[in-house]
């Protein structure tokens, strides 16, 4: 149990680092890939990882401008619950975030996912533990 939350806060710590140093989500920093975020935090359930989505014109808090991502808002983030799949935060969203921390030690596995909103340093990210939401949190949304 022990190192269960071990390894959840310490993935979580990285995944918050990570997303503070965020600029935005047209503007990805160097050694990341180009898609959305994602991060934890103790309490909260967060969202998951990021791809480009194949919309031709993005509806208006569909995408983030000019980059056919998925676009966090703080009414998706209310959305994202303690137990979801991936596959679930994903549908609220959007469209897939981006992979901030990827892990495992014997049987327990983490994950942690970034989405970006539209104005620079405003995201939300999501931890998994084991395949369901364990923890969420949201910087910046309206």
């Amino acid at each position: 149990m022990k190192r269960t939350i071990m390894l959840v806060a310490c993935a979580s710590a990285v995944a918050l680092m990570l997303a503070g140093c965020a600029l935005s989500p047209s503007a990805p920093t160097a050694g990341t890939s180009p898609s959305s975020g994602s991060g934890t935090a103790a309490e909260t359930p967060a969202a998951p990882s990021a791809a480009t989505s194949e919309a031709a014109s993005p509806a208006a808090g569909t995408t983030a401008p000019d980059t056919g991502k998925p676009v966090a808002t703080l009414a998706k983030f209310n959305q994202v619950k303690k137990g979801m799949k991936l596959s679930e935060v994903e549908t609220i969203m959007g469209g897939p975030g981006m992979v901030i921390t990827e892990g495992s030690s014997g049987d327990i596995k983490v994950a942690q996912y970034a989405w970006y909103g539209t104005d620079s340093g405003t995201a939300m990210t999501v931890s998994f533990l084991n395949g369901a939401v364990s923890a969420t949190i949201q910087r910046g949304l309206k």
